[in-house]
């Protein structure tokens, strides 16, 4: 007999993942929270330090589950659809 194969599970594509910044608490240093938000999917692309945020990528389905990690204060997804315009524009 024929051994049969499970598929492997696929991560995320990065299309299905949305930009997300996680508001780190300060009574946690920001590091430790991207290394906990990266182990839990969280795809991490800038830690700033000075501001206590964490800018990256995840799937929407993870969110609740990266705001139950220590010292995330708040995750917000980042829109990539508005333009200020250029100096002098009319507000729209």
């Amino acid at each position: 007999m024929p051994k049969i194969r499970k598929a492997a599970k696929k991560p995320a594509s990065r299309s299905k993942q949305r930009g997300m910044v996680v508001m780190v608490s300060p009574s946690r240093p920001v590091e430790e929270v991207a290394r906990d938000l990266k182990q839990a999917g969280f795809r991490v692309d800038q830690v700033l330090h000075a501001i206590g945020q964490v800018t990256g990528q995840a799937a929407p389905n993870l969110k609740r589950r990266l705001k139950s990690i220590r010292g995330v204060d708040d995750i917000t997804d980042t829109h990539k659809d508005f333009d200020i315009g250029p100096p002098g524009a009319p507000v729209s």
